[in-house]
């Protein structure tokens, strides 16, 4: 039985973990693009257009709507879950008043 709690808490920890970088990764860039916008804006977006550039666009700006993304969806199911939580515990507690 412990084996299985300890596993439990492991893989908490590991959700936990991912999910608090996640969270850093999505700082760090948000902090890195809005302080080199000025820049970018000054020497690639007035440039001609070229693989390149799209390339740089689509490396540059990929990885922040992935992270984005990816924590919406994580808030959204996290939220799906404690409703579900809630109303377990609704019908538990109620549930009991009914049938006395």
């Amino acid at each position: 039985m412990d084996d299985v709690v300890q596993t439990i808490f492991r893989a908490v920890k590991i959700f936990q973990d991912g999910r608090y970088s996640r969270a850093a990764a999505m700082t760090l860039l948000s902090c890195d693009i809005t302080s080199n916008f000025a820049d970018e804006v000054e020497y690639i977006w007035r440039a001609r257009w070229t693989l390149i550039k799209v390339l740089y666009i689509f490396a540059r700006y990929y990885a922040l709507g992935n992270l984005s993304f990816v924590m919406a969806v994580e808030v959204h199911q996290n939220s799906l879950q404690l409703q579900r939580v809630l109303r377990l515990q609704y019908i538990g507690k109620h549930g009991s008043y009914c049938s006395r």
